[in-house]
């Protein structure tokens, strides 16, 4: 950005800065949708392939309260 624009400066071609900045705004807009899709789908992902489990002392709890039920 900063040789973008001291290159316009140089050449006194205020639009060479302004379409340096355009192109990095929407490069940094591409480069964050990206980013929020992967995390979406990367969380998505986890979501349905991560096994449900119950953690020992938690199914020790639930038989005990079944028993007490009874």
């Amino acid at each position: 950005m900063v040789a973008a624009h001291a290159v316009a400066e140089r050449l006194g071609d205020p639009h060479l800065a302004a379409s340096a900045d355009a192109a990095f705004v929407h490069g940094m807009d591409v480069a964050l949708l990206v980013t929020a899709f992967t995390s979406l789908a990367a969380a998505a992902l986890v979501a349905i392939l991560l096994p449900r489990t119950v953690p020992a002392d938690q199914g020790a709890m639930v038989q005990e309260t079944a028993d007490t039920r009874q």
